[in-house]
């Protein structure tokens, strides 16, 4: 096997070990079902992970499931600290507490304070923004948002993509995960106008490090296309999505990102899904450009 290759199945079976980890965050997760997930021998697999993850597998689990923490506190008003550690895979209130303190400096229930004070100012300091909704309803006329953005609300049908994960800092390097998933689409035809590309960037910038930050390469694939190798599936039921559509010149994706959570989620009626926002390009070219929809699963929000 050439060295590329070699290389290839290295990072396809680790790519599956981060999927069984992102898919488990509520629950239990094992070293020994990971290193199944990714057909190493589990007395290896540490060792393996460690060197091509720069932590270990145990640190990664805790990181990812505090930043899931952080996400919930600061995006599910209605859920109490309990249900959040639940939610997390930690076993009491205050194993959370100590884990998310040493992490972020200060308990969850501060935490969340600082936070929803920080939002009450942003929304405060800006205006209304008209949502519309096309199949809701209320079919309102479209606002206008910011310069060069639009807010909607829509229940898209069920998503089936082929994806390359990256894992570094967003941005410019993502490009090379984009190159791996167009040299497997091409032979298979699926590079054309009709391709639908999306990108998915799994964790907050804000909370992980740059280095740590995963992103997924999408192209929408129909029935009878298999993944294979570092080319994962992902698939998403039929659900409803706060919008933002954003054209233009900038390219400050975090000031944008920022606009969606604090000025137009808490005005739309909704709260996040479990799953990241997809970000649906144009096209192929404008991957990495201010030109695309940034669809962020929703759902009513709970008193």
């Amino acid at each position: 096997m050439r060295q590329e290759e070699s290389l290839e199945a290295y990072r396809a079976r680790l790519t599956r070990a981060l999927a069984y980890v992102q898919d488990k965050l509520g629950g239990e997760i094992s070293l020994e079902g990971a290193a199944a997930a990714a057909c190493f021998s589990k007395f290896h697999f540490h060792r393996i992970f460690s060197a091509a993850m720069g932590e270990s597998f145990a640190d990664c689990v805790r990181r990812l499931r505090l930043d899931r923490a952080a996400f919930f506190l600061e995006q599910r008003p209605s859920m109490s600290v309990t249900e959040v550690a639940l939610a997390c895979g930690c076993s009491s209130p205050s194993v959370l507490s100590r884990l998310f303190a040493e992490r972020f400096g200060e308990p969850p229930s501060r935490w969340r304070e600082s936070k929803r004070a920080a939002a009450r100012a942003e929304r405060e300091s800006t205006p209304e923004v008209p949502i519309l909704w096309q199949n809701g309803p209320a079919a309102d006329e479209m606002g206008n948002a910011s310069e060069g953005e639009r807010v909607s609300v829509r229940t898209l049908p069920a998503l089936r993509f082929a994806s390359c994960l990256h894992i570094g800092p967003y941005g410019p390097g993502i490009q090379e995960a984009w190159d791996r998933l167009c040299r497997w689409a091409g032979p298979r035809g699926l590079l054309g106008s009709q391709s639908r590309a999306a990108g998915m960037s799994w964790d907050n910038p804000e909370l992980c490090p740059p280095e740590r930050c995963r992103y997924s390469a999408c192209l929408q694939i129909p029935a009878g296309i298999e993944a294979g190798g570092e080319v994962l599936p992902l698939e998403f039921p039929a659900r409803t999505y706060l919008i933002l559509t954003c054209s233009g010149s900038a390219v400050d994706f975090g000031a944008t990102y920022d606009r969606l959570y604090d000025r137009y989620l808490p005005r739309s009626g909704f709260e996040p899904e479990d799953d990241p926002a997809i970000e649906f390009y144009r096209s192929l070219a404008s991957v990495g450009s201010f030109d695309l929809d940034i669809a962020l699963p929703v759902r009513t929000l709970s008193a």
